[in-house]
């Protein structure tokens, strides 16, 4: 998968970018989320299936892309949960 490449043209000039940079890791936290149960779990639990996550993630991702986009869904996620724990009052 990484010396696949595609294109893109940004202010004139045409960028060769892997692949691997289009990848959205949006369905991987869904999965996460999804794999917990609404009790608290246990945070060896917990630190299995982020852990599972993180490894199906290595390779379509790079290092910077994966770290930035884990920061922004988990954060969003956050958000969204603040909201609708607000919503309820």
């Amino acid at each position: 998968m990484g010396s696949e490449s595609c294109c893109r043209v940004y202010h004139g000039r045409l960028f060769h970018l892997p692949a691997t940079t289009m990848v959205s890791l949006a369905p991987h936290l869904k999965s996460l989320i999804k794999s917990m149960s609404a009790q608290p779990v246990d945070e060896l639990i917990l630190d299995s299936l982020i852990q599972k996550e993180l490894n199906e993630t290595s390779k379509k991702v790079s290092v910077e892309n994966r770290k930035s986009q884990w920061e922004y869904l988990l954060k969003n996620e956050v958000f969204a949960l603040a909201v609708r724990l607000l919503a309820r009052y």
